[in-house]
């Protein structure tokens, strides 16, 4: 490979890393304020019911979910809580405590 190569073939390799953080640092920005940088995805509730609640720290109690209901996540924030939609399309969080669910949905 020739000189101007090598120099090309760097140049390129730099600026795909330097895209490459500047869209993790783009994402890291856009997570809510008290939000864990975690993996979303889907969970299956384990425990008898799990409490809805309308806020990620305090708020009140807005219903419950029962054993085997599925759900996906979107960021860990407040006090530990998974925040989530309900079938409505409502905002909800729900605990992020793994007692509580497990990764994944599974026919039931």
């Amino acid at each position: 490979m020739t000189g101007l190569g090598r120099k090309m073939l760097v140049g390129v390799a730099a600026l795909t890393l330097a895209g490459t953080g500047v869209a993790s640092a783009q994402a890291a920005s856009s997570a809510p304020e008290g939000a864990i940088s975690a993996p979303a995805g889907t969970r299956q509730v384990t425990a008898a019911s799990m409490t809805l609640w309308n806020a990620p720290s305090g708020g009140a109690s807005v219903g419950t979910w029962t054993a085997a209901q599925c759900f996906y996540w979107t960021a860990i924030e407040g006090t530990n809580r998974y925040r989530t939609t309900t079938g409505s399309g409502a905002t909800v969080w729900v605990t992020a405590d793994p007692a509580y669910s497990t990764i994944g949905c599974r026919d039931h």
